[in-house]
């Protein structure tokens, strides 16, 4: 059993998997050896896709990382040896769906004249032997190690998520913080009105004034010069939040569009798969 924390459907399918790690017949091996470079020379893998698919021999994952091989054809033709007793009998089935007949006759051909050979094990005194295959560990141990990876990828999309998660959350505060910015722009806005009104009434006053004495005249133009100070200290406060405010949209938006991005991509994803998933099961039917 292969101990990896996994949850128990992942555990079922490492069952599944190691009951497929089965012996193949030593002839129907030698007859797949025999057919290796033939096949290898005249058939792709893109060209045996849906039939390998249709009769259940590969899923479409394990076509997927043997085209990203360099040589994809004998990265098959290698698991086909780890598929069990049935696995060349399916293959020649998978055959029949690929428009060359030549190779399904050569395999025919060689295979009956394995089966021709074939030593007999009735008789005492017969000169063959037939030696105990120890059992191929190989394919057992090329699943785990993708099993292993398939729970990386799995443990690093869950982290990239709640890293997303994380990065709305600081977007909902710095979208709090820049609401509180906004409340605080309209209060010195109106503040900065309010001292508009009080600036005009000033100088209405001091066009009064200039009938009264100039000690009055003197006093309202210190308290016209103290209101523009504050007038201008209040437009400096003003232009500094919507620079903040503007530098915040931009963030937001940059943050946004990565967020869609990532989506789509996910969700393109998941498409595909479905797609894949439906055609299968329409190829099954």
């Amino acid at each position: 059993m292969i101990k990896i924390e996994l949850n128990r459907k992942s555990t079922i399918h490492i069952q599944q998997l190691q009951l497929q790690v089965v012996r193949m017949d030593p002839n129907d091996k030698s007859t797949l050896r025999q057919c290796r470079i033939p096949l290898r020379n005249d058939l792709t893998v893109c060209e045996i896709w849906d039939g390998v698919i249709q009769v259940g021999l590969f899923t479409p994952k394990e076509l997927d990382k043997f085209e990203r091989s360099k040589t994809p054809l004998s990265r098959m033709l290698d698991a086909i040896e780890k598929k069990g007793p049935e696995a060349l009998q399916s293959f020649k089935k998978s055959l029949e769906f690929v428009d060359k007949p030549h190779l399904l006759e050569m395999i025919n051909k060689i295979e009956n004249k394995q089966l021709e050979f074939k030593p007999t094990m009735d008789h005492k005194d017969s000169e063959f032997q037939v030696k105990k295959e120890e059992p191929d560990v190989e394919g057992g141990s090329l699943m785990e190690e993708n099993l292993q990876n398939y729970h990386e990828k799995i443990k690093a999309l869950e982290t990239q998520l709640q890293n997303s998660k994380a990065e709305c959350e600081e977007s909902k505060a710095e979208t709090e913080k820049l609401k509180l910015q906004v409340g605080n722009l309209q209060k010195h806005q109106e503040e900065l009105s309010s001292h508009n009104l009080n600036l005009n009434h000033y100088v209405h006053l001091l066009a009064e004034g200039q009938k009264t004495s100039h000690e009055y005249v003197y006093t309202i133009a210190n308290q016209l010069e103290h209101f523009k100070c504050w007038n201008k200290y209040l437009l400096d406060q003003n232009n500094m939040i919507m620079t903040e405010k503007a530098n915040v949209i931009y963030e937001n938006a940059n943050l946004k569009e990565q967020l869609r991005q990532e989506l789509g991509k996910r969700k393109m994803v998941g498409e595909n798969n479905e797609c894949k998933s439906s055609k299968r099961k329409k190829k099954k039917k």
